[in-house]
């Protein structure tokens, strides 16, 4: 029901003050004000074909708004939301309304696809930070989905990753990633 969960695995809060949590098994963004009170709901579950997902430029408007295991949330500048839709392998833009805006991803290798879009964040500067689990990597891009740079590949070393899952940016601009398989977390700087 609204305002109820199954197994909430990320949250984030706008400039405004609202509040909004990923509801992982109910394949769902839910809004709240900051003392709990409900507003709205958006979401519901739908795997992308592989094959689409795959092809991603060329079906780049597949399920739009439908999610399939969303893992993590960031509120960015102009009152958009950014969702990692993992298992779909692709980044979604909401408005705070959570009417959709753009999507960008897909499965694969190739700088700015995925093999699982796990953690998210946005710095002040409206670049959007994506942990790529199974890549071993974060990807950086815009806003609008336009690919900056990437970083990490799979290792134990400093700046290697076993399955980064989750990622954060300090007001001076400082990286952090939740290096999961080597249960540590690294910090990094990314050159401006």
């Amino acid at each position: 029901a609204p305002g109820e969960f199954d197994s909430p695995s990320d949250i984030t809060v706008d400039s405004k003050g609202l509040v909004y949590v990923v509801d992982l098994y109910n394949h769902r963004v839910q809004k709240f004000k900051g003392d709990g009170t409900f507003i709205l709901k958006w979401g519901r579950k739908q795997k992308v074909n592989n094959l689409k997902s795959i092809l991603f430029p060329i079906f780049s408007g597949d399920s739009p708004g439908f999610f399939y295991y969303p893992a993590k949330i960031a509120a960015g500048p102009g009152a958009t939301v950014f969702v990692s839709d993992s298992y779909n392998n692709r980044v979604q833009v909401f408005t705070a309304e959570g009417e959709y805006i753009t999507q960008w991803g897909g499965m694969g290798f190739w700088r700015g696809r995925f093999r699982v879009a796990s953690g998210i964040a946005v710095d002040k500067e409206g670049r959007v930070f994506v942990a790529d689990f199974y890549n071993n990597r974060v990807q950086v891009f815009e806003g609008n989905g336009s690919f900056i740079t990437a970083f990490g590949k799979e290792g134990t070393g400093p700046g290697e990753f076993k399955g980064p899952t989750g990622v954060a940016v300090s007001g001076k601009g400082d990286i952090y990633v939740v290096d999961w398989g080597n249960h540590r977390v690294q910090r990094f700087r990314l050159d401006r």
